[in-house]
């Protein structure tokens, strides 16, 4: 009767407690994905708007030239921003990087790189050098106490922004698996099975000279990263006081604690990854929302053929004209729809079944029944 009356007494004791709601705090992220803007701000934010959705907070860095996300009806409810000067008179990020691949076009994309890519880090080295040299920016990042840094890999000066604010880092790859960046994080690249070349991708398995031509292209991109990108970020380094005693590589590799790549082992080849490498494929994939009118108008008409959907990212907007006729050419050939991503459709002749469009939501056309 006493172990029974005990009981009772204990039950009645902690009944109050299922009724008092436990207190759960959500964890401070600060992002940041190159100068704020493209498909590399884009794969970064689908990723930041889990973790709020979740309960957390994020914050972006982005330049003053890309301040528009702080009234973007999507974005600038979701997150917070912390701005920084553009060194630049203009949007030299974007005007170069479209210098760029126009040359890629026109001499292939190994030569464009060699040629014409240190301007890009040039003008990023920038960007990077006004933000480390702000320290009422710093102080602000740093009153905020955040507790990771998510940044995208194509920029090291996130890296050393890291440091400068004492935050550990969770690296973002957004395109698909990359062998030489899997490798800087430890993975083995796998050149006799995985192609890594610049251009003319092969279908395995691979022939000899296919991968020799992986060798090549592995040991000349990390020729490239070290007399471009490193000569550029050391003397930064240096001029900041990064407090690493390492090179510029070895502390990306040493500060790094996880890496999500955006692939999926159902469209790409079966690579060996470590621990440290999780496979995030599909993350920014939602739920098809309705057309726009004019779009869905469009689709309305289509034959059973079918449409075809040809865009190659933010940041390709421009062609030369000779590679730009070919495309056309090629399509006019198709017995489909073709909705093309382009920005300049101006003295040009379409053919009959291409509509070109300066924006397309692919999620949303893509998941429409």
């Amino acid at each position: 009767m006493v172990v029974a009356s005990s009981s009772i007494y204990v039950k009645f004791l902690l009944l109050p407690w299922l009724f008092i709601a436990p207190s759960v705090q959500g964890f401070n992220y600060l992002f940041q994905a190159l100068v704020g803007e493209g498909s590399h701000f884009l794969a970064a934010a689908h990723l930041a708007e889990v973790l709020v959705h979740r309960g957390h907070n994020v914050t972006f860095i982005i330049s003053s030239a890309c301040s528009y996300h702080e009234t973007d009806p999507r974005w600038g409810s979701l997150f917070e921003f912390v701005v920084y000067e553009n060194p630049h008179p203009d949007h030299a990020f974007r005007r170069t990087t479209n210098e760029f691949i126009a040359r890629s076009f026109e001499e292939g994309i190994a030569e464009g790189q060699i040629k014409h890519y240190p301007k890009i880090l040039s003008t990023l080295a920038l960007d990077c050098d006004s933000i480390l040299s702000n320290e009422t920016l710093l102080t602000k990042l740093r009153d905020k106490h955040f507790n990771l840094l998510f940044y995208d890999d194509s920029w090291v000066c996130s890296q050393m922004l890291a440091d400068k604010i004492n935050l550990k880092t969770i690296l973002i790859h957004p395109s698909a698996y990359f062998g030489g960046m899997a490798g800087m994080l430890g993975a083995s690249p796998g050149l006799s099975y995985t192609p890594l070349q610049l251009e003319n991708i092969p279908t395995p398995p691979l022939s000899f000279y296919n991968r020799l031509h992986s060798v090549v292209s592995l040991v000349y991109q990390g020729v490239m990263f070290s007399t471009q990108c490193l000569f550029l970020y050391e003397a930064l380094r240096e001029k900041h006081n990064v407090s690493r005693h390492l090179r510029v590589d070895e502390f990306i590799q040493s500060g790094v604690q996880l890496s999500l790549f955006n692939m999926d082992a159902e469209v790409e080849m079966l690579v060996p990854l470590t621990p440290n490498i999780i496979p995030v494929g599909g993350l920014t994939t939602t739920p098809a929302q309705q057309l726009p009118k004019e779009l869905n108008k469009i689709m309305e008409t289509v034959t059973e053929e079918g449409v075809v959907v040809f865009s190659l990212g933010s940041y390709v907007n421009n062609f030369p004209r000779r590679v730009q006729d070919v495309i056309l050419e090629a399509f006019s050939r198709l017995p489909y729809q073709i909705f093309f991503k382009y920005d300049n459709k101006d003295n040009i002749t379409l053919p009959p079944n291409v509509r070109v469009l300066k924006w397309l939501p692919l999620n949303d056309l893509l998941g429409k029944e």
